[in-house]
């Protein structure tokens, strides 16, 4: 049963949280030392300070499972765990750019599979345009696990996907910034109602005014490469909302 509306409105199996903080530079350092040292990657130099030297702030939105039975409990710490380190992960990596805001979309809401998108962005004055990061984070409900494309996908999957995609950018004036040489399993993707989405982030494959490169392959187009578990999911759903923003 789809649980769209429910994730929307915070009654179904996702509660949208809402983190609003704001913090003078100094403090916000020492945080993103902390959140550096349970992160466990290197905090990179801070921005220079400058004459117009303004607190930052940090306003996310991201999704969290309640606790309320719908989604086993141990499954539902899993993916709250996943993605809390991945809104860690993004907030750190945009934080030298100066302060961060973004939301996330419910991408796809059917059977065991929730796909959920974070857009983080990193702005300071007086840079001409902010810096934006994404990031798709795809579960198994049932476990709590999160997928890869290797879950998904059996075979040949990767060539019947890349080819996809290099058909796209044949069709399109899309300027490349290196030449398309198909993808590999860590590829960025999200699962939507119409078929799976393989994305880029900025300049690894066309130019900042470009976004996020996106390419929509139907799951009919690559039915014989989905994964048995997966299967029936993916080939039928039907779109009936499409992507839900996470907002305040």
């Amino acid at each position: 049963m789809r649980r769209g509306k429910g994730l929307r409105t915070g009654q179904g199996t996702l509660t949208e949280v809402l983190a609003v903080i704001k913090f003078h530079r100094l403090v916000l350092l020492c945080l993103c030392t902390a959140l550096t040292a349970r992160a466990g990657a290197a905090w990179p130099d801070p921005p220079a300070a400058t004459p117009r030297t303004e607190p930052l702030e940090i306003r996310v939105h991201f999704p969290g499972i309640p606790f309320d039975g719908s989604v086993d409990h141990e499954a539902a710490a899993k993916v709250d765990q996943a993605i809390a380190q991945a809104v860690e992960e993004l907030v750190v990596a945009l934080l030298p750019y100066g302060s961060v805001f973004g939301s996330y979309e419910i991408d796809f809401d059917e059977g065991p599979l929730l796909s959920v998108t974070l857009t983080y962005s990193g702005y300071r004055f007086p840079m001409a345009h902010p810096m934006h990061h994404a990031r798709s984070l795809t579960f198994d409900l049932h476990t709590g696990r999160l997928l890869t494309l290797d879950d998904l996908f059996t075979g040949d999957y990767l060539a019947a996907l890349s080819g996809h995609i290099a058909a796209q950018i044949a069709a399109t004036d899309l300027p490349l910034l290196r030449p398309f040489d198909g993808i590999d399993a860590s590829a960025d993707f999200r699962l939507t109602p119409e078929g799976v989405v393989i994305y880029f982030q900025l300049y690894d494959l066309a130019p900042y005014a470009w976004g996020f490169p996106q390419f929509l392959i139907p799951y009919a187009d690559v039915a014989e490469f989905i994964a048995d578990p997966y299967r029936k999911t993916l080939l039928e759903t039907v779109s009936h909302d499409g992507p839900q923003e996470g907002k305040p």
